[in-house]
């Protein structure tokens, strides 16, 4: 008897004093019918559960409730009354190595750990997972060497089938590790089939022992379950009426059936095949921003990511310009919007759309299972079921992935949460749009801002980096990805000015970025005309250097002029923007753009292409073209016929002087 069988010794106090010990368990009179001798056998099974067989017939669960108890009472529990179950390992002489040890908790999770032998001992005691004996090993030991082995994953799976009459084995390790050659080779000289659970992980785990047993000498076959579940496994195919006998039926020999290595693993490529191979276009929901697979949209809580969604939704769903400048070919829309509530979605809907939604382009839902729960499936059906699908938006991530456990690597669960969902969107050829939250952290590579291990984002086919200080109406995108351009984008909130957008594209974030230091300037002159330079650069809390050759440039693109030891606003410009005064923002060098990535990383792009070929930002020019190397500025002539003074270099470094210096520049002047 395990050491701690709370469950035995209740089900022998509930028998009175009919139980003698018999063997390595006990007899006792069954309490289920008028029993004069004692035919009901009492045990415990290699999971710690209690074995109950009454030898005249009656039903397990007869007896069970003739002792008053029920099922689960069969099963030991925790001190919070979980159930818990004890797998034990016995290595070839019957000895217990180990004893993996699950509790089930509330709301379908669980915790396992190991135990070493009979001591109790939390963990392994230094022993390798690879090297612990099969679960059930001595049930193969013990049979004739002509009976079929089934190897499966897990402890579970194999009591299930060796419910069924089955001798089955379960490994231990793990889907991620594989029993040592040393564990598999007390299945030499057997038949043995295989039976992996159905998910990625399950499969790779029983090809790699499949290559190990071959090595062996051992040739094995498969059981090929078609119908299971996403990650069913045998102890599913039990828990659904499956018997013994339809398992032969499973059964595919040596090679493994074709969808048990659709993840490719093994596949070979002839290079020279694929260079004349035609490969279809790439589909996307957004052009050059959103492409299929997965885009994983992360930034901080509470900056508009759920609006940024909801605008793609519309653009996708009705084939309108997202963010009123890119055109997106129509397709059907799925929006998971697993934080909200019917009324916030249908405010936020009726922001944007500003009308009636044409039916059946745009589904949404507020609750929906995990993806380990059904969930993804759920996504693939409904994929499967709408061929027009375009875009599905999963909003947010943290409700959507499984749950992390303590038994494996952050890593690994962080990028195994992204790389099966960026599987069915490749397969599908759409764009699965995830919102995720970022990090406090403010690194010099702006995708280590996502929150979590660098799993997610490298699970993922693209990252989009959304950065706005709050309370602010401006934001920057940073778009990163296989198969998109590095490019980092601008928008302005223009909510609640109008509807049919939450964000407008306002262009390219480097170039804008420019131009918003020329604005600053332009709002300073034409606020105070006839400032110097130094006056200028004082109001924007710059320094005189830096302002001086912007100024420059400024007159040379005919933004401004110099009269009189001053500077006015040029005559390309348009009227000031009263509603745009010299604020303490401009006058503490504040920019419209209150982000600031490396320049590293900030590459300055052609704008995407929009429906006016001169936007304007706040008055001055848009998007500005690029600058013109600073030794190629030359005498710029206003409509007026003003000229601008002609350049001229200071006398002792050579450097250019700044139309209010005179002979030396003002660096040279200050050291003499």
């Amino acid at each position: 008897m395990p050491e701690g069988s709370g469950a035995l010794w209740r089900v022998l106090g509930l028998l009175g004093d009919s139980p003698r010990k018999c063997g390595t368990g006990y007899e006792a009179r069954c309490p289920a019918h008028e029993d004069h001798q004692a035919s009901l056998s009492i045990g415990t099974g290699l999971d710690g559960r209690v074995l109950l067989n009454c030898h005249a017939g009656c039903p397990v669960d007869r007896v069970v409730a003739a002792l008053g108890l029920s099922m689960a009472d069969l099963f030991e529990r925790s001190a919070a009354g979980n159930p818990v179950r004890r797998f034990r390992l016995l290595d070839t002489s019957g000895r217990t190595v180990a004893v993996h040890v699950r509790e089930d908790l509330p709301d379908h999770e669980k915790e396992i750990w190991w135990e070493s032998g009979q001591g109790r001992k939390h963990g392994l005691n230094g022993k390798a997972v690879i090297s612990l004996p099969l679960y059930r090993l001595p049930d193969v030991l013990g049979a004739d060497m002509s009976v079929p082995v089934i190897v499966c994953e897990g402890e579970s799976a194999a009591d299930a089938l060796a419910g069924l009459g089955l001798l089955t084995v379960g490994t231990v390790t793990g889907a991620d590790q594989t029993p040592s050659p040393d564990v598999l080779a007390v299945l030499r000289g057997r038949l043995v089939w295989l039976w992996p659970d159905n998910d990625d992980a399950g499969r790779r785990h029983m090809q790699r022992i499949a290559a190990s047993l071959r090595a062996l000498g051992v040739e094995v076959s498969w059981v090929d379950w078609e119908e299971a579940p996403a990650k069913g496994d045998a102890a599913d195919y039990v828990a659904g009426g499956g018997l013994a006998d339809g398992v032969r039926a499973l059964l595919r020999p040596s090679a493994p059936p074709e969808h048990l290595g659709r993840t490719g693993d093994f596949e070979i490529i002839d290079m020279a095949e694929l260079q004349r191979k035609v490969l279809r276009e790439p589909r996307w929901a957004v052009p050059s921003i959103f492409p299929e697979g997965v885009v994983l949209l992360a930034g901080k809580g509470k900056l508009g990511k759920s609006w940024f969604a909801m605008d793609v939704a519309k653009a996708v769903s009705s084939g309108a310009k997202a963010w009123g400048k890119v055109r997106c070919e129509q397709g059907e829309v799925l929006y998971l919007a697993l934080e909200d509530s019917e009324r916030r979605l249908q405010d936020r809907s009726d922001q944007i759309f500003g009308g009636p939604i044409k039916p059946l382009t745009f589904l949404a839902a507020i609750r929906w299972p995990r993806a380990d729960e059904g969930g993804l499936e759920l996504v693939l059906e409904w994929l499967s079921t709408h061929p027009n699908a375009r875009l599905v938006i999963i909003d947010v991530l943290a409700k959507f992935r499984p749950k992390r456990t303590n038994s494996r690597q952050l890593y690994d669960q962080d990028y195994e949460a992204i790389a099966p969902i960026a599987e069915v969107a490749r397969k599908r050829g759409v764009c699965i749009l995830i919102l995720h939250h970022a990090n406090k952290l403010k690194p010099d590579d702006p995708v280590d801002s996502v929150s979590g291990t660098t799993g997610l984002a490298g699970a993922a086919d693209a990252v989009c980096i959304f950065r706005r200080e709050r309370g602010k109406v401006d934001a920057s995108l940073l778009i990163t990805g296989r198969d998109v351009e590095e490019q980092e984008l601008a928008f302005k909130f223009t909510l609640p000015d109008h509807c049919g957008h939450a964000w407008e594209l306002m262009g390219d974030a480097v170039n804008l970025r420019l131009s918003s230091e020329r604005q600053d300037i332009l709002d300073v002159v034409t606020a105070q005309p006839g400032l110097k330079r130094s006056e200028i650069a004082n109001a924007l809390g710059k320094s005189s250097g830096n302002v001086g050759f912007l100024l420059f440039r400024m007159m040379h693109d005919g933004q401004l002029r110099y009269r009189d030891s001053g500077y006015f606003p040029g005559l390309l410009n348009t009227p000031a923007n009263a509603a745009n005064p010299l604020t303490p923002e401009i006058k503490n060098g504040r920019f419209l753009l209150a982000t600031s990535f490396q320049a590293a990383n900030a590459l300055a792009t052609e704008p995407i292409s929009t429906d006016s070929t001169d936007s304007t930002v706040s008055g001055s020019s848009g998007v500005s073209a690029p600058e013109q190397p600073a030794g190629s500025l030359t005498n710029s002539e206003g409509e007026d016929g003003e000229t601008s003074p002609p350049l001229e270099h200071c006398s002792a470094c050579g450097g250019r002087l700044f139309p209010d210096e005179h002979g030396l520049c003002e660096r040279c002047e200050q050291a003499r």
